[in-house]
């Protein structure tokens, strides 16, 4: 019994001996002439075991174990971390997508507003292009209807004070004829009226002739009735002409009439017609006035469009492009979390495979140990 005992003992000497080397006792760099990271590894804990552990295996061992726990407990982290920062992106991307979706449908919207009111300003204008160049030919026609009224009135002025002169001057001629009725040889002599020579004569012929006559005829009547004949043919001509300047007196008024008549037509037609006009024109200044109300109107709502549009516009740039760069971020991060991650996992492989090739040298040195005191 003491002799196993004794041998027990050396062996777990030998062991606490072996367990003073460093790692570099137990693991080859060569060992991980592919890996790197092994490389790297190996070098950095055998420079950096605390030499007041001694270099023990269990401190190699123990230190293997946190690098492989903090791997694990970083991955989950990282796991937990881009799980969140995932879901955030995820969400800024559906939010901006579903904004530029309503930035892209109000856009649309408020072009078609825009065009629809592009259309009534160029009716609008349209409009009042044709209303005015209405207007001004109405003004023109009621100018020109004007100037001719004013032409027709002076005309039938001109007429009747030249219709008036005539008559006037007729009446004159008529009262002034008139009172040449009757002659020195006729019945019923004017006394104002001077027998000339050729009525003394005619007189004295018709006291001669119509004894004569009488004396001839038997018949006095006969014979009155000649002579009046004979000596009274101016009277008879007299006659005509006042006849004739009575029926010139009746033809100037009539035509004088005619024209009152022709002016009252005038008038009225004048007036019809420039009340026509007037109301035409009153009537086109009230649609210039609504059109270009509304115009102006269309004009303020469609620059008011434009400059929502073009910060809409902006906005919806702004919006894509950090959509864009929100992917970006997030393929980025994602990629940055694969790689990290693959590394973790090679960084895991390498430390468990040290572990490994530690726990198999310690399991080769201890059977190499017991082996050679079971041989004592």
């Amino acid at each position: 019994m003491r002799s196993q005992n004794f041998f027990f003992i050396l062996v777990l000497l030998t062991i606490n001996f072996s367990n003073q080397f460093n790692i570099a006792s137990f693991v080859s760099i060569n060992d991980f002439q592919n890996d790197p990271y092994a490389k790297s590894l190996v070098e950095t804990i055998q420079m950096s075991m605390n030499q007041a552990n001694g270099g023990r295996i269990e401190s190699i061992q123990s230190l293997l174990e946190d690098l492989l726990m903090k791997l694990i407990n970083d991955q989950k982290k990282a796991d937990a971390d881009w799980a969140k920062e995932k879901a955030r992106l995820d969400n800024r991307i559906t939010s901006l997508n579903d904004e530029i979706a309503r930035l892209q449908a109000e856009i649309a919207r408020l072009n078609k507003e825009k065009q629809d009111y592009e259309g009534k300003r160029d009716v609008s204008r349209k409009n009042i292009a044709q209303y005015t160049v209405q207007k001004t030919q109405d003004q023109t026609q009621l100018h020109d209807l004007v100037v001719r009224r004013q032409r027709d009135r002076t005309v039938y002025e001109a007429s009747v004070k030249e219709h008036a002169a005539i008559i006037g001057a007729i009446e004159q001629v008529i009262a002034a004829l008139a009172r040449l009725r009757g002659s020195v040889s006729g019945i019923g002599k004017p006394t104002h009226v001077q027998a000339i020579a050729n009525e003394t004569r005619d007189a004295a012929w018709k006291a001669g002739v119509k004894k004569s006559f009488v004396e001839i005829v038997g018949d006095e009547e006969e014979a009155n009735a000649f002579v009046e004949l004979a000596t009274e043919a101016d009277q008879a001509a007299l006659e005509k002409l006042i006849a004739l300047l009575n029926d010139i007196e009746r033809n100037t008024k009539k035509s004088l009439s005619d024209d009152e008549s022709a002016e009252a037509a005038s008038v009225a037609s004048f007036n019809k017609l420039k009340a026509t006009l007037e109301a035409d024109i009153n009537s086109l200044e009230t649609l210039l006035k609504r059109q270009q109300a509304n115009l102006d109107h269309y004009l303020k709502r469609i620059n008011e469009l434009t400059v929502t549009i073009n910060i809409r516009t902006s906005l919806l740039h702004s919006r894509q492009l950090e959509l864009k760069n929100t992917i970006q971020e997030r393929q980025t991060k994602l990629n940055q979390y694969n790689a990290d991650t693959a590394h973790r996992t090679q960084e895991k492989g390498t430390i468990q495979r040290l572990q490994r090739i530690v726990r198999e040298r310690i399991a080769t040195m201890s059977k190499f140990l017991r082996s050679n005191v079971n041989h004592k």
